[in-house]
């Protein structure tokens, strides 16, 4: 029986492949992951990296400058097979700088906090509360009828604070968010202009 069992798996495990869209199989980023622990030590930070590459907008609108640099680093690799590997890392490097201040079709987590932030500076407010944070972006996110995971909204609105905030040593960091005291935050020139996802 057992063996029998098996087999359908095997059978089921293909027939899953074959199901799959193109894209998939060809084209798309796909991560699948399968782990066992015992203590689930490691879960909360495989989970999180899921959810960033899960939830995170990357739907863009392109300028026309972002398309050329896309088109000449397009034809500077096809061109040469000698190019050096450094500059080629350098021009993805500042596409992808590009497209971070490219507005989306999607607002992303980051965009609708300096919205809601801003609103709450515009309204006399000196800074704000990590708690409002939590208590109001889940309201705009239903409001909007944006899809994003619930259940770890709060460490991911964290995540994104302490990777934007001024003094944040992150490669990635946009310098967006000053922090004043413990828990509150204000936004810098920066974000205050920023049109970005």
């Amino acid at each position: 029986m057992n063996g029998e069992l098996s087999l359908w798996r095997i059978f089921f495990g293909f027939l899953t492949i074959f199901i799959m869209t193109g894209g998939g199989l060809t084209s798309n980023f796909e991560i699948n992951s399968v782990f066992r622990e015992d203590t689930p030590k490691y879960y909360s930070q495989l989970s999180a990296i899921y959810d960033e590459i899960k939830y995170t907008d990357s739907v863009f609108c392109p300028t026309k400058d972002y398309i050329l640099k896309y088109g000449n680093l397009s034809k500077e690799i096809e061109k040469s097979s000698s190019i050096e590997k450094k500059v080629i890392q350098e021009g993805l490097f500042e596409l992808k700088k590009q497209e971070q201040l490219l507005p989306g079709t999607v607002p992303s987590l980051k965009k609708i906090m300096i919205d809601f932030i801003k609103s709450q500076l515009t309204k006399g407010e000196k800074m704000v509360a990590v708690k409002e944070l939590y208590a109001n972006i889940p309201k705009i996110i239903r409001e909007q009828h944006i899809s994003m995971k619930m259940d770890t909204l709060e460490n991911t609105i964290r995540g994104e604070l302490n990777k934007h905030e001024t003094e944040s040593k992150h490669k990635d960091c946009m310098a967006l968010f000053k922090r004043i005291e413990k828990g509150q935050y204000i936004l810098t020139e920066k974000a205050m202009n920023y049109g970005g996802r």
